[in-house]
């Protein structure tokens, strides 16, 4: 519902209407702060990620070069 007058714009937003955030609701009633949260989380993840996959790519190295061992 939204109420229009000449000097404020106020909008009611109906709870049951509203999307359901799951998990991120709470940060999002914070404000900045959960947006501050939420990024500095995929910061995390993306982090942990790139660990991950160089992870995988040494262990990749190593075998090949234990299998090339082998062959000699």
């Amino acid at each position: 519902m939204i109420f229009i007058s000449k000097t404020k714009t106020m909008i009611f937003l109906d709870a049951e209407a509203a999307p359901q955030l799951g998990v991120f609701e709470k940060l999002v009633d914070y404000g900045v702060l959960g947006i501050a949260v939420l990024a500095l989380g995929v910061i995390g993840w993306i982090f942990i990620k790139r660990l991950m996959n160089d992870r995988d790519r040494l262990q990749n190295k190593v075998d090949e070069l234990e299998k090339e061992l082998r062959n000699r």
